[in-house]
Parts: C-alpha cells; sequence; structure tokens
C-alpha cells in the first residue's frame, strides 16, 4: 500500500522547475506569450500562445524573441507583533497618509576644535657615571 503511493507522489512531484515562459514580440508592439518555443518553418515561426491559440509569422514581423520578465516580488508583509518592525510599520502609516517625517533631524556641523597638544615630559638626563639623578657621585 505504501510503495504504490510513494511511486504515485514521486510521479505527480514535478522533475524539475518549468522555464520561464517566453515572449515573442512583434514590430507592431503586439506582444505574445508562448507556451514553449517556437518552431521555424522556412521563413515563418509557428508558436502556440499560453491561451492554445496557433500562429505563424514571417521572420520580418518578429522584432525581439526571448524570456518575459520575472515578476517583481511581493514586499514582505510586516508583522505588528514584532517590535523590530514598528518603525517601518509607522513610515508604511505616514506614506499611505501623504505624511512625511524624518527619522532623525540632521545634526548642525559644529566647527571641531584643534585638540591642544599634551605635555609630554621631556627627555632624561642620564649622567655618564650611571648614578641616579639626585644623588651625589662618589668622591
Amino acid at each position: 500500500m505504501i510503495v504504490p503511493l510513494l511511486f504515485a507522489l514521486l510521479w505527480l512531484a514535478p522533475g524539475s522547475p518549468s522555464p520561464p515562459p517566453l515572449r515573442l514580440k512583434l514590430k507592431d508592439g503586439r506582444v505574445y506569450v508562448l507556451k514553449e518555443p517556437p518552431t521555424l518553418d522556412g521563413t515563418r515561426y509557428v508558436f502556440e500562445t499560453v491561451e492554445g491559440k496557433f500562429y505563424s509569422l514571417d521572420q520580418s514581423e518578429v522584432a525581439s524573441l526571448g524570456a518575459a520578465p520575472r515578476p517583481t516580488p511581493a514586499r514582505p508583509r510586516l508583522n505588528p507583533q514584532d517590535s523590530h518592525a514598528l518603525g517601518a510599520i509607522a513610515r508604511q502609516q505616514r506614506e499611505h497618509r501623504g505624511k512625511s517625517a524624518d527619522v532623525a533631524p540632521q545634526a548642525e556641523h559644529k566647527p571641531k576644535r584643534k585638540p591642544k597638544p599634551t605635555p609630554t615630559p621631556g627627555p632624561r638626563s642620564s649622567s655618564s657615571s650611571g648614578h641616579v639623578t639626585g644623588t651625589p657621585p662618589p668622591s
């Protein structure tokens, strides 16, 4: 019982993604979305549209033949329960109402002060005798 069910599922499952539909654009501006690539019969393109209609057109009438543009993906829906999305939700609501608001006003640029040089201690003097300063040299 399980084996026939697995075979049925494998048979129904798509093996590979279908290629994107082709688009045939004519010089007069008409566009046909094709079910499969057209065949060239002499100097004529023979093709079937996704509506199921067959056409035969001369090569000189065709402006371009290529893949149909992919639709732009829909904007992700924001979850109002997600605290990270609250700013985006507020921005969408403002845009919907026709209002605009700066997220943060531009900071005024104050002239930067020149940093004061920090005093550094001068080089320590070393005596030739190797004694520490402040102690008298041996006599």
